[in-house]
């Protein structure tokens, strides 16, 4: 493909693109469409450059790494976590340990596996009263798995598993990690895994 015809395609991938949103009642603002000499292309994991590298080995590309605002993801002292649980869980649930998820539920994720283990342990140690996985996630993502249906389906009735499914802001995620005693985050071919590093950075445990 020579450099005009790539330019073409580019400019009217975008013209496709622009007035799809506009049916869909988006008002488009700007184009941005530039011509790819003067464009960077940009991947926030090392797995996404391999990937580049591999399939189109002649485009350049730059790494450029996920990262989080230490000021907003910090890691609090043990009176202040205690506090903080008081305010934000149930007092049924505030002595339990916790495990928190959050990630999209998608299967790569393993969503629906992270239920089976779950109740796995739970049974195995007897810990049905003593435990909660808290899944800040959309438990009937078309892109997963039915979440409550397979915790209804294990047994997960005695609150062990809790579903967190309001969009909050960046601000108010480093309460889920402090009010957590562990961050769980398996996944399949997981690019970055931003859920660790934001867990890693409030102080609090991740189990891989």
């Amino acid at each position: 493909m020579s450099s005009n015809q790539a330019w073409l395609l580019g400019r009217e991938g975008e013209r496709i693109a622009a007035e799809f949103l506009e049916r869909k009642g988006y008002r488009i603002v700007e184009r941005n469409f530039r011509f790819h000499r003067n464009e960077i292309d940009a991947c926030i994991s090392r797995v996404t450059k391999e990937c580049v590298n591999g399939v189109a080995p002649s485009v350049s590309c730059n790494y450029i790494p996920h990262c989080v605002d230490p000021k907003v993801f910090v890691s609090m002292p043990d009176d202040e976590r205690r506090t903080l649980r008081t305010k934000i869980l149930p007092a049924e649930d505030q002595d339990k340990f916790i495990l928190f998820w959050n990630n999209r539920n998608a299967r790569r994720k393993q969503s629906g596996s992270v239920l089976w283990w779950f109740a796995e342990w739970v049974k195995e140690r007897d810990l049905s009263g003593k435990v909660q996985l808290i899944m800040h996630t959309n438990p009937a993502d078309s892109h997963g798995q039915d979440l409550q249906q397979i915790a209804t389906h294990l047994g997960l009735e005695n609150r062990e598993v809790m579903f967190s499914t309001k969009k909050v802001a960046t601000s108010q995620m480093p309460g889920f990690y402090n009010v957590a005693d562990v961050t769980v985050n398996i996944a399949d071919a997981e690019g970055f895994g931003l859920a660790t590093l934001e867990s890693l950075t409030c102080g609090t445990p991740v189990n891989l």
